[in-house]
């Protein structure tokens, strides 16, 4: 898999690989990440493989991208043993999370709007005693930013002169005409 690694590059991907070390079931790492700005996107995606397991049916991945006030993104799924990488997508406007293209069974996930950008991140794996993650290629796809186009005019028409008269005085006069318009796209 290189979709952001040139061409005999291997690139570099995260290797977790725990085996009891803090605790029975467990293993943590965080990081911090260039601000991702979230909310103008519909897909947060990355790549994982888990070719070793202790327990590939209890197995729980969990993944928070948080802002610095706490809010941001958190999910968790169940994780089975991969050989290949896989590619997990989370769908932000309808809360889904997919594994390739189908949606994963069990996955749990939760987003709160933050004041800022997401800068930081944890990873944690529980329910295995042992095993070994790799972690790749963290980002954001399909922006929702979108541009329009205002179109406004007015016009405006004054006649300062008598138009109507009643035996030579004027009865209706110095008439102002506007009309503003305005026009938008999506």
């Amino acid at each position: 898999l290189s979709l952001f690694h040139s061409e005999g590059d291997e690139g570099r991907q995260l290797e977790i690989d725990w085996n009891g070390i803090l605790s029975p079931d467990s293993a943590t790492v965080s990081g911090y990440l260039d601000p991702l700005p979230v909310e103008h996107y519909r897909y947060l995606n990355f790549y994982i493989r888990t070719p070793v397991l202790s327990h590939p049916d209890s197995t729980v991945f969990k993944l928070s991208v948080l802002g610095s006030d706490g809010n941001g993104l958190r999910l968790s799924f169940p994780l089975r043993e991969y050989e290949e990488w896989q590619k997990v997508s989370v769908h932000i406007p309808s809360e889904t999370v997919l594994l390739g293209d189908r949606e994963i069974n069990g996955a749990e996930l939760t987003i709160t709007e933050t004041a800022g950008t997401l800068s930081g991140f944890q990873i944690s794996v529980t329910g295995s005693e042992s095993g070994t993650l790799y972690f790749d290629e963290l980002y954001l796809e399909e922006s929702v930013i979108s541009a329009g186009v205002t179109l406004e005019s007015s016009l405006e028409y004054v006649y300062p002169y008598p138009l109507l008269f009643i035996r030579e005085t004027p009865v209706f006069g110095n008439v102002r005409v506007k009309q503003d318009l305005s026009v938008s796209s999506p």
